[in-house]
């Protein structure tokens, strides 16, 4: 394995650890020679292989230089060199500073669906360019796509002639299934449309905050790749047309390279109207939502600064297209076909090549993204010249709800006065959103089963991070408060694409868990619309359970 101290081929010289993942893990490091900085992608195999099977996956990995080294594409990452260490191949590349499409979806939620569109055109020229080569990426996956000033596809390092199989040996599958085609699901040779399936749940992905086909476990997975269809995207159009069209289940009838470019055209230019269902009350709503802003920070790919508040934004059970549903023969057959799978691979699934495996991945520790713990005394950290915004102090148990409001018994296990006509979102298992009409502001309500000692502290800790993320930001205090429970509040604003927005972020300990109630609106009209709604929510907010 290899450290901070390692100079690669007396020219690589290690700085420091971007990731790791299940196959290996990737370094900033310094190419001496040159004097520039380039990322060194250090491959390691999972334990229990045999030796034939370590020796054919070196030598793939070691054909993904030479590979990616013959594209010259502004869309795909630049590999400069490979080398041996100690019997395990190290890819020298491009080090693109910047988060990737998966950083950005758990961060941010569901995209807006002229970018998103705009990212698939990119993607699609970058796979245009590979396919002319005979490459077939094979994973193309958000955590694979970075957003710099221009689109990256990244990590081939399962890239592959459409010649090659796609099993190992031993049954390995490599990739992962979540973003897989049935084809190569079932061992099917494998070609440009392999591409495109994984293209098509990628976009899928950053438009609904999740991807086409999950489950709890990889058997799931695998059966719902194979046998379901795809819920029915939120947008409609031509990107509507262009998602479904390249989750086509069998490669044939698939859409093309040529049938999607023209689609995505479209739906740049075009926003893309509502789809041909009505979402029935609580379904995801459109906020305002920031710029995705190149940082460089040492993380792991499925972490952000934001993640539990700006972000995984999961779209709600809603109403769907009536699925086709499969026969039972074909359900079965899916069922048998993916516990092989499962079983042949020996648990050596490689569903994540490697957490953090874009180079440049920006995220944040856990503490960033979770308000936790209590509010003890301390000295007040207002920002010097900024406006705080001045709480009511929390009503006794029992005070009337506002009028105008509901008090609402979630089944997060806790209740909270919502103003009537705002809409319910779940956002993950411990989180969900309260909406309003127009989408301008919204109520995050968070929990943790167990609380860290101080809230206050993982504020401060968090604010580097978040102050580099956000255009803008500018602290305005963060401060322990009077509460029923130990509490502090952070409060701050940042510019967001419509304008300056607003922040209250309250952490809150119950012993054990933690919750946190997260208000955001526009700034202009903070006092008169959101700070009333964080009021209302924080005198009547109560744990359950």
């Amino acid at each position: 394995m290899l450290d901070d101290s390692r100079v690669l081929a007396g020219r690589y010289r290690l700085e420091r650890l971007l990731g790791r993942g299940g196959m290996g893990q990737v370094w900033q490091a310094r190419d001496q020679m040159l004097g520039r900085p380039v990322a060194v992608k250090e491959i390691r195999f999972p334990a229990g292989l045999g030796d034939d099977e370590r020796e054919v996956l070196c030598a793939r990995t070691m054909r993904e230089a030479r590979l990616t080294a013959r594209l010259s594409h502004p869309g795909i990452v630049t590999v400069y060199d490979v080398v041996s260490v100690d019997g395990s191949p190290c890819i020298v590349m491009e080090l693109v500073a910047a988060p990737s499409l998966a950083d950005v979806i758990d961060d941010l939620g569901a995209q807006e669906p002229q970018r998103v569109a705009a990212i698939g055109l990119a993607l699609l020229a970058a796979l245009d360019a590979a396919h002319a080569e005979d490459v077939v990426h094979r994973d193309v996956k958000p955590s694979n796509v970075l957003l710099a000033e221009r689109v990256v596809l990244t990590d081939f390092g399962i890239a592959t002639s459409e010649s090659d199989a796609t099993l190992t040996a031993t049954g390995l599958l490599v990739g992962s299934p979540t973003y897989m085609s049935p084809e190569r699901l079932r061992g099917q040779r494998i070609g440009p449309p392999a591409d495109i399936w994984s293209l098509g749940a990628t976009l899928y992905a950053a438009l609904e905050a999740h991807p086409p086909f999950r489950a709890d476990t990889t058997m799931g997975t695998i059966t719902a790749v194979l046998a379901d269809e795809a819920p029915l995207p939120r947008v409609g159009g031509p990107l509507k047309e262009a998602v479904l069209g390249m989750l086509e289940k069998a490669p044939d009838r698939r859409l093309t390279s040529f049938d999607v470019r023209p689609l995505l055209r479209r739906a740049v230019t075009v926003p893309s109207p509502p789809a041909s269902w009505v979402a029935p009350a609580g379904d995801t709503t459109t906020m305002h939502l920031p710029p995705v802003t190149p940082v460089m920070a040492p993380s792991k790919a499925s972490d952000g600064p934001f993640s539990d508040f700006f972000g995984s934004a999961e779209t709600p059970d809603v109403q769907k297209r009536p699925p086709r549903r499969p026969g039972r023969r074909s359900r079965a057959a899916a069922l048998m076909l993916a516990a092989l799978l499962v079983l042949v691979a020996g648990g050596l699934l490689l569903a994540k090549q490697l957490a953090g495996d874009d180079p440049g991945a920006t995220t944040a520790s856990d503490d960033a993204t979770q308000p936790r713990g209590d509010g003890s005394p301390g000295a007040s950290r207002t920002t010097a010249g900024a406006t705080a915004t001045q709480t009511s102090p929390p009503p006794e148990p029992g005070a009337s709800v506002p009028a105008g409001y509901s008090l609402v018994r979630d089944e997060l296990n806790f209740s909270v006065a919502i103003p009537s006509g705002w809409t319910r979102r779940l956002v993950a298992e411990t989180r969900v959103d309260y909406v309003s009409p127009d989408g301008t502001m919204f109520l995050r309500i968070d929990q943790q089963p167990q609380a860290e000692p101080s809230a206050e502290q993982a504020w401060l800790a968090a604010e580097p991070a978040v102050a580099a993320r956000l255009p803008g930001y500018q602290r305005i205090r963060i401060d322990p408060v009077p509460y029923r429970y130990p509490a502090a509040d952070w409060e701050f604003t940042w510019r967001g694409s419509g304008g300056r927005i607003h922040v209250l972020n309250r952490g809150i300990v119950t012993d054990p868990r933690g919750f946190a109630l997260y208000m955001s609106g526009p700034d202009a009209t903070w006092e008169a619309e959101s700070l009333p709604v964080f009021e209302a929510a924080a005198g009547s907010f109560r744990p359950r359970g």
